[in-house]
């Protein structure tokens, strides 16, 4: 019946029909890319809630920054402990050859002020 309407209708109204047509079929296809849009960003958003939870053991955010910062100061005492013992170590290796070689000293003094 719409199509015998449609065949001796005026113009205007096939226009009309087919704009009506047009406007449904895309209402529809925007319907379909915004459900797919929402499962999309739900997921990707699931998913990074999960690396996020992953990334606190037990879910404790404080622990966590404790952690960080036990680990930063244990670094901090072993950057410190490796400067005291390359100074030191210094220090004794020539402390260590003066002593091994006093004798030579002595002999090289005395012999520069005779």
């Amino acid at each position: 019946m719409q199509r015998e309407r449609l065949v001796t209708a005026d113009p205007r109204d096939i226009a009309e029909y087919v704009d009506r047509d047009i406007a449904e079929y895309v209402d529809r296809g925007m319907d379909q890319l915004e459900e797919k849009l929402i499962k999309h960003v739900d997921r990707r958003f699931d998913e990074l809630a999960d690396l996020l939870r992953g990334a606190f053991p037990g879910g404790d955010m404080v622990k966590h920054r404790l952690e960080h910062e036990r680990k930063l100061e244990a670094e901090a005492d072993l950057k410190s402990l490796r400067r005291s013992l390359i100074e030191k170590g210094a220090f004794g290796l020539i402390a260590a050859l003066l002593a091994m070689n006093w004798e030579a000293i002595k002999m090289a003094v005395r012999e520069f002020f005779k």
